[in-house]
């Protein structure tokens, strides 16, 4: 069976997540960009994202299948409650619910910001051609979206004009508010064991990196557990009683802080 690990994307996977784009870019007009961004813009992108929204990467076997990422809305204040969302999955990614899995963890980590509303962009043909199907809209209206409104002809390539939906989910309530929370604010966890990788060394999938499982306390009352490289807390000298730095809802975005 495969090992499905859903985290936190790093700057370093940005040549990945390029190749992957690359496909859409090219191939389709699911994005509406015409030339495919280079390694160090979509890095640059990622970062800015990274400081305040989730970005996620879904790997099988250690290898990335697709990525998902939330952002905002509209800049204005009053938005913040609302959040616009997107998703590319290989086109290589064998079917399984790897999509809905990654956007599902997507929407838990924005639900525990304190994001009320959810939103897609989605491109969406009069007809569907060679270049873009319905089955955006219809992966959105399996997961919950409603669509909200269309623009029509508002998007040209391959020589064709395209349609855009809006679509939409409520996914908190709005009978009180509470201050939303920045995805990069972590709270400190006290390392409390460390166990080694459950596959060991000989199941261990060829060119998975070791992993270990470490548990997590706090004095705030939230434990937990992450599944992390091994070569990670190598890099970071973390051992019992190491502290690092975690969401309380999402621990396996760990991070060290010095």
């Amino acid at each position: 069976m495969s090992e499905i690990t859903i985290r936190t994307a790093r700057l370093d996977d940005a040549s990945k997540l390029v190749s992957i784009y690359r496909y859409y870019v090219e191939k389709t007009a699911i994005t509406f960009e015409y030339e495919v961004p280079t390694v160090a813009e979509f890095r640059r992108r990622m970062g800015t994202t990274m400081q305040k929204y989730p970005y996620l990467v879904i790997e099988e076997d250690g290898v990335i299948q697709g990525y998902a990422y939330a952002g905002a809305f509209n800049p204005r204040e009053a938005y913040d409650w609302s959040s616009e969302l997107t998703i590319y999955m290989s086109h290589t990614a064998r079917k399984g619910g790897l999509g809905r899995r990654l956007y599902e963890a997507l929407v838990d980590q924005l639900r525990s910001m304190g994001i009320l509303n959810v939103y897609a962009c989605i491109g969406y043909p009069q007809q569907e051609d060679e270049y873009l199907t319905k089955n955006s809209e219809q992966f959105h209206r399996h997961l919950g979206f409603e669509t909200v409104g269309t623009f029509h002809h508002c998007g040209y390539k391959f020589g064709r004009w395209y349609d855009m939906i809006w679509m939409e989910k409520m996914i908190g309530s709005h009978d009180s508010v509470q201050q939303s929370v920045l995805f990069p604010e972590r709270k400190a966890y006290t390392i409390t064991e460390i166990v080694e990788d459950d596959f060991g060394c000989e199941g261990r999938p060829e060119g998975a990196e070791p992993m270990v499982t470490v548990s997590l306390d706090s004095d705030h009352g939230v434990w937990g557990k992450v599944r992390i490289a091994d070569a990670y807390l190598y890099e970071h000298h973390l051992d019992v009683g190491s502290v690092v730095h975690t969401t309380e809802m999402f621990l396996d975005s760990i991070s060290v802080r010095p």
